[in-house]
């Protein structure tokens, strides 16, 4: 009797902690993805909105709400400071990609810690 619950059990407490790590993972990815696309978008419309001195309101909107801080704070300085010559444009959309791939390297390492984890 209990012997024979006790592998079943076992076999299905297994499978769901199996299915949490694998689904954790897939969020992981998924937003790591995710985030990637939606910083190469924005860095493509800043760049073209910077030349043209006429941003997109779904990358602003990205700058506001979706990005980290860091990004957000780098965006609204560049849009609150006067100087907007080339030179400081380019500045302000290398200092703009670097903090992307910082957040990107963040991600991964947050997934690979997940992983050695399991």
């Amino acid at each position: 009797g209990l012997i024979g619950w006790i592998a079943p059990l076992l076999t299905l407490r297994y499978g769901e902690k199996r299915w949490r790590f694998e689904t954790k993972l897939a969020h992981l990815n998924a937003e790591r993805l995710r985030f990637e696309a939606h910083y190469e978008e924005a860095l493509k419309l800043f760049g073209k909105g910077a030349a043209e001195n006429s941003y997109s309101s779904n990358m602003i909107a990205d700058f506001l709400v979706v990005f980290p801080a860091e990004l957000t704070e780098m965006f609204e300085e560049h849009m609150s400071n006067k100087d907007k010559s080339e030179e400081r444009i380019r500045s302000t959309y290398l200092q703009l990609a670097a903090a992307m791939k910082r957040d990107l390297c963040a991600r991964d390492k947050e997934i690979r810690e997940y992983l050695d984890a399991a």
